[in-house]
């Protein structure tokens, strides 16, 4: 008995009807074991020696086998995939010196992730970015950061800091323009 169920063979065959139909079977005809070969296959078929010749039905006397669907390949990971290592530069503007800082940058699956920054929302020194990424490798970047304090002219300590970046991939590297024109990010890709 063969059931089709959203697209998913489910083949029933008797337990033990594969090695009684090797016994009762002629010795020149082998069973071809249960696989999905199209709708118009039949499992409980024996392959006839002689491809021109009918197949014999194979006798079925007790329980069900049912063949698990056919896995999935794991999806391909997105093409921008990796660590990525550069910097955050900012020019001098009004009071504030020009500043930048190293970024080690994680991106799996199209997510963001500064490795060398905290991770614990509103904890002096988190740096977290959120991206969409286009197939052609443009980006928009929305930073969400606390300043440590620790940089001349950058965030002080405690300062809440949100800003947008647009930026392109372009083979190895990837660069980025903030939305005041200040500050930019140059990435190059690692592994």
């Amino acid at each position: 008995m063969i059931l089709r169920l959203s697209g998913i063979v489910i083949l029933g065959a008797l337990l033990g009807s594969w090695s009684a139909a090797a016994q009762n079977s002629d010795p020149s005809q082998e069973v071809i074991p249960p696989t999905t070969l199209g709708p118009s296959y039949d499992p409980s078929q024996i392959a006839p020696a002689n491809p021109s010749a009918p197949a014999k039905p194979t006798p079925r006397t007790q329980g069900a086998v049912l063949m698990a669907p056919p896995t999935r390949a794991a999806p391909l990971s997105a093409p921008f995939d990796g660590i990525w290592v550069g910097n955050l530069s900012c020019e001098a503007y009004h009071e504030k010196p020009s500043f930048h800082y190293w970024l080690i940058m994680e991106i799996r699956d199209g997510s963001w992730s500064r490795l060398n920054a905290s991770t614990i929302p509103g904890r002096p020194g988190y740096d977290h970015y959120e991206a969409t990424t286009s197939a052609d490798g443009h980006v928009t970047l929305t930073r969400t950061a606390v300043g440590d304090g620790r940089l001349p002219g950058g965030p002080m300590l405690g300062e809440a800091i949100s800003s947008k970046f647009v930026g392109m991939f372009s083979g190895a590297t990837f660069t980025a323009w903030g939305d005041s024109g200040r500050c930019s990010i140059q990435l190059v890709r690692q592994l």
